[in-house]
């Protein structure tokens, strides 16, 4: 909530989390956060209601009502017709959905993080998160580009569904990070001389990313 970047509160759903974000090294006016370092930014627990001229809070506080209000709830995504794709010959009908919960972060049984083991005719973009995204979707396209060309033979459906399965383990599986690098490295691998547009990713670009890495922990913490 602001008042033309004048004046930011913030609002959360618990007193832990609002006593959290007050020792959030993120969350100071040096960072931004205050958008005006001589109006720092102003927490309240969880909204209770609107009306015509005031926010009320469920503390019993309220602040006029401000110019903006943006609602920073977050989202989970699902894909309830995948337990509805018709397998291939020979495999069992997928009984899963994509669930962003927090215990698996992507869409199980998906091959190189992105065709469905049971129909490969069925490919999801972009499912691995904490990814510098665009790359990403431009390397996946051109695998999927040769795969659907028969440029690409895809292992049996036992390989692939191993394949897949293998990436369950541990928490967040589909929380890549820098392994994005090898992860679109293999991609290209697979497509080999098929195409010359995409090569591995170039040492630039890599150390660009490191440096950035390096400089969000420096300044931001985390």
């Amino acid at each position: 909530l602001s008042y033309t970047a004048c004046q930011v509160h913030t609002s959360t759903a618990d007193a832990s989390q609002a006593d959290a974000d007050a020792r959030d090294p993120r969350m100071t006016p040096e960072m931004g956060a205050g958008c005006n370092p001589s109006r720092p930014l102003c927490r309240h627990l969880r909204i209770k209601e609107f009306t015509q001229t005031h926010v009320h809070f469920v503390d019993g506080t309220s602040i006029p009502m401000p110019d903006t209000i943006i609602y920073a709830t977050g989202y989970i995504c699902t894909f309830p017709f995948i337990s509805q794709v018709e397998p291939v010959k020979g495999a069992p009908k997928p009984d899963h959905q994509l669930l962003s919960d927090g215990d698996i972060d992507g869409i199980p049984n998906l091959y190189k993080f992105l065709v469905l083991a049971y129909n490969p005719l069925l490919a999801i973009l972009g499912v691995p998160n904490k990814v510098v995204p665009f790359p990403m979707y431009e390397y996946q396209a051109t695998y999927l580009a040769h795969l659907y060309q028969r440029h690409i033979q895809l292992p049996p459906f036992d390989q692939m569904l191993d394949h897949a399965r293998s990436h369950l383990e541990g928490p967040r599986p589909f929380t890549m990070g820098f392994k994005q690098v090898a992860y679109m490295n293999d991609l290209i691998d697979c497509v080999g001389d098929h195409q010359s547009r995409l090569g591995h990713v170039p040492d630039h670009w890599v150390k660009s990313r490191l440096h950035c890495v390096e400089q969000r922990k420096q300044r931001l913490g985390y």
